[in-house]
């Protein structure tokens, strides 16, 4: 899922970086809402948001970075996909916005 908002990609990058350190067992999602200093509703709904980057660790609420998708749990190449996808993003809405303006001049003419 693409990041458009700085403020996402700054708590999706806090959440990485607060449940890395628990590999495989995962981070209990009232621990981590805490620990981010974001409220839990928020967090649940990133971690679901985000399941490339973010696993449930089987029917429990802890949450592991998700090592069975492209990133294969590694933190390092999720916090390069956040920055990159913020980045492409805010491309796409710039080049939008260009357009659209463009498009507005041309018709006031």
């Amino acid at each position: 899922m693409p990041i458009v908002y700085r403020k996402e990609a700054d708590d999706v990058l806090a959440l990485v970086r607060a449940v890395a350190p628990s590999g495989r067992l995962g981070v209990e999602l009232d621990t981590l809402a805490p620990r981010v200093s974001i409220g839990s509703n928020r967090v649940e709904k990133l971690l679901r948001r985000h399941a490339d980057y973010f696993v449930r660790v089987g029917d429990t609420r802890k949450f592991a970075l998700n090592r069975f998708g492209k990133f294969e749990g590694s933190a390092e190449r999720i916090i390069v996909d956040v920055e990159q996808s913020y980045k492409k993003s805010k491309r796409g809405i710039i080049a939008f916005l260009i357009i659209l303006f463009s498009m507005v001049v041309l018709h006031s003419k």
